[in-house]
């Protein structure tokens, strides 16, 4: 079957050995040669859903986690139609999401333990976070998820977050007001003044989304609960659980209810306080008064409050709770639980013993789910495509298949899980081979043991790619070194310098950094590819000849349209920063003395008429992974909103910056500026999106991916 793009009017051609999945509705398909899109073909496509797509492709929202080379989305990126026939949309494209399961995989410890025992509490907070983050984004251009539950939200063993059924979303017309309905729902997710309602006939607004929301973040936080289960202590048959959101009944709240907390769930005093109190927000107060619920940034900042507040236990290094709490819930709770540690030791994961647990304990699990996107697989593929991989700790050494809990057995036929995989294998360290990075396939990273500076090539650009190991580094600068470097500065004052203030310790995954900015050469490829319109040459009288110049007058929207198309990402600021400067708190990236023949700095140092100069020209200059021009030559785009005051409110591990702003944050100094503190690693600044400017440019990263033989559970 031929179709053809609506955008580039590139022809593709889909068949039987490019299906992945089918449902009721539409198809999935992957495409030939494009590894990070798929494609969805309705079987048959009415008016109002073909318009309802080209709403969605012409305006899309913000993707949070784009920055990290995700896609928070399955969003239509591009509409397909018969060939010759633009007006005939018979399907979309999509990113392909991979690597990913349902949620509940990951706050069930029974499913948890099958698939990524290591998933520890601090990784659910975040993954919470990340998707708060994301309906945030859908929120503020007024899209509404409308049927919000875990079944369409997948999660990675990162803790990034997927939504996948976008197309079922809520979406209004911002010319004509007209509103596309989602016209279904789940019952445990639906809020009490939609209980029993056709759905076919109602507008959502966002508080409906915000119950299912928190019904969502509810049961991550609490081992798979549902916050209106509980235990009947009133008379005649017990209400079903659509009648106990109708009437209210939280049992975690302050009024009085017929219903008390169930045994085996977690104590709702575990949760940070300021997350107790949203829930009640939520379920008590929002229940008479929907608008009272809690928004996605409300949930965004208590989950970063909670997990700032994160403390280790002294028992198990696995177990993460609250400073507010005297003792550890989780090693209690597994005493309550027999032995059956909700959290497991990376030690007792080495030896299988988290496999060992007394049998007779009992342990819920959420009810069975639709089928992922309502797409059932094909062959061996499927929505999510692959098992999600180990990748907490990618070099345990085999250990001998071992029973799964005698409380899986007792429990997998509520949820039709008989044939799955009774045995589970711990992967082997992988070989020197597997560790070979294949960015076309998106197959494996280098361990966090690998070389720093290790090189690599993404053959979509023939960028070189240089390794960043996951680790600790410290951020910002403190008032001393900075008044020490800038002494004699009659020009520049300490006020200016606060947003590099306070100076803190920041962890990062590892990931890839490209070298070199990205050339003209490159950019220009990926405007003759993509159809975006290039950027005007510099007025140098050089025009775009000079190939290897990093290219420029690009705007912060065309820096990521490059990403999207290369297969990678604009540096998160964090990443950005550790690139330069590495672990040894250095000023530049070459050390911590000023060298103005180490970079292209101001042009009357070279008495010429100024502007960029090649990307290898600097070697001298080069950071501790072997990364180019990270001081100097042009300002370099990084992922997040500019904040200056940021630092006093960033998370500990992975920050994304602000999730809103008005400005992104600019990073390196360039071949126009004099003064050394611009172009030392700590400096920052934000610039306005739209700028084009002929010292501005960008380089990118690309967040690796293990492989499927590496995966845990490879059985899916």
């Amino acid at each position: 079957m031929e179709f053809q793009r609506l955008l580039n009017g590139k022809v593709i051609d889909l068949d039987s050995a490019t299906l992945i999945g089918k449902g009721g509705e539409a198809n999935i398909y992957i495409l030939p040669g494009e590894v990070g899109l798929a494609a969805k073909i309705y079987h048959e496509l009415t008016e109002e859903r073909a318009a309802k797509l080209f709403l969605m492709q012409a305006n899309p929202p913000d993707d949070p986690s784009l920055a990290m080379g995700h896609s928070s989305l399955a969003w239509p990126i591009d509409l397909l139609h018969k060939p010759g026939k633009q007006t005939q949309i018979i399907g979309f494209l999509m990113p392909r999401i991979q690597g990913m399961r349902p949620i509940s995989d990951y706050y069930n410890p029974v499913r948890r333990c099958q698939h990524c025992p290591l998933f520890n509490y601090k990784y659910l907070l975040q993954a919470a976070r990340n998707i708060t983050m994301t309906i945030a984004a859908l929120h503020r251009r007024n899209y509404l998820i409308g049927d919000l539950n875990d079944g369409n939200i997948l999660v990675g063993s990162n803790a990034l977050i997927s939504f996948v059924d976008n197309d079922s979303f809520q979406v209004q017309d911002p010319k004509t007001g007209h509103i596309y309905r989602c016209v279904v729902g789940t019952t445990d997710f639906t809020p009490p003044e939609l209980q029993g309602r056709n759905l076919e006939h109602r507008d959502r607004v966002a508080a409906h989304d915000l119950f299912g929301l928190a019904v969502l973040l509810f049961e991550t936080l609490m081992e798979g609960i549902h916050p209106f289960d509980g235990i009947y202590q009133g008379k005649g048959g017990t209400p079903s659980r659509a009648e106990r959101i109708a009437s209210g009944y939280f049992p975690y709240g302050n009024h009085p209810v017929p219903f008390s907390i169930r045994p085996d769930s977690p104590p709702f005093e575990m949760l940070h306080p300021e997350l107790q109190s949203l829930f009640v927000r939520a379920f008590e107060v929002g229940d008479s008064n929907p608008v009272a619920r809690p928004t996605a940034t409300e949930w965004q900042s208590a989950l970063e409050i909670a997990s700032n507040a994160l403390v280790v236990c002294a028992e198990n290094d696995q177990h993460f709770y609250g400073s507010h709490l005297k003792n550890c819930p989780w090693c209690e709770r597994t005493v309550q639980l027999r032995g059956a540690d909700p959290f497991p030791s990376i030690d007792s994961v080495r030896a299988g013993e988290h496999l060992q647990v007394p049998s007779g304990i009992q342990h819920s699990l959420p009810p069975a789910h639709k089928e992922i996107g309502t797409f059932s697989p094909v062959g061996s593929n499927s929505y999510a495509s692959a098992p999600i991989p180990f990748s907490m700790e990618d070099s345990f050494q085999e250990a001998q298949p071992k029973s799964l809990w005698p409380w899986v057995a007792a429990t997998v036929g509520m949820i039709g899980l008989a044939g799955a995989a009774t045995w589970m294998l711990l992967p082997k360290s992988p070989t020197e081979a597997e560790r070979k990075v294949s960015i076309n396939q998106r197959v494996l990273a280098p361990s966090d043991a690998e070389t720093p500076g290790q090189s690599s090539i993404n053959p979509k650009d023939a960028a070189t790619l240089v390794w960043v190991p996951a680790g600790v580094f410290t951020m910002g600068s403190s008032e001393g070194e900075i008044r020490q470097l800038v002494s004699g500065s009659v020009t520049w004052k300490w006020e200016k310098l606060e947003p590099e203030k306070p100076q803190h310790r920041v962890s990062l995954d590892g990931y890839f950094l490209y070298k070199s900015l990205v050339t003209v050469k490159q950019y220009l490829r990926f405007c003759t590819e993509s159809g975006h319109i290039a950027p005007q040459a510099p007025d140098d009288n050089s025009g775009w000849k000079k190939q290897n110049l990093p290219i420029v007058n690009v705007s912060w929207s065309d820096a990521k349209a490059y990403c999207v198309w290369a297969g990678a990402a604009l540096p998160t600021e964090a990443q950005w920063e550790k690139g330069a400067r590495g672990t040894d708190l250095r000023q530049f990236p070459w050390g911590n003395e000023w060298d103005d023949k180490k970079c292209r700095n101001s042009k009357k140092q070279y008495g010429d008429s100024g502007g960029a100069s090649a990307t290898d020209k600097h070697a001298s200059g080069a950071s501790p992974y072997g990364a180019l021009d990270m001081a100097g030559n042009v300002w370099q785009w990084c992922a997040d909103w500019y904040s200056p005051d940021y630092y006093k409110s960033s998370v500990a591990h992975e920050p994304l910056g602000p999730s809103t702003g008005s400005a992104h944050v600019m990073r390196g100094g360039s071949w126009c500026d004099t003064e050394p503190y611009r172009f030392r690693s700590a400096f920052r600044f934000g610039a306005n999106d739209t700028n084009l400017y002929t010292p501005i440019g960008f380089r990118c990263v690309v967040i690796p991916k293990i492989p499927s033989s590496l995966a845990l559970g490879a059985g899916g």
